[in-house]
């Protein structure tokens, strides 16, 4: 059903936007979508000991699908 396997647990196609659980739950919340924007808002997430935070991680699951058919066929 799911291809790969591992998709159903890690795809989440719901349409659900977490900044709005980030602020019901009074989380500090950040989105990003490359390495250095994540890289860019670890160090301040890490640094507040006091405060829950959410980071949504935006990816192009189809994209990084095609690239794991082309690394498993070398």
């Amino acid at each position: 059903r799911h291809e790969p396997p591992f998709s159903a647990l890690f795809l989440t196609q719901h349409g659900l936007q977490f900044a709005a659980a980030a602020q019901l739950f009074g989380w500090q919340f950040a989105q990003v979508q490359t390495l250095d924007d994540f890289k860019r808002v670890l160090p301040a997430v890490l640094a507040a000991h006091d405060q829950a935070h959410l980071i949504e991680v935006l990816s192009d699951s189809a994209a990084h699908e095609q690239m794991r058919r082309r690394i498993a066929a070398r």
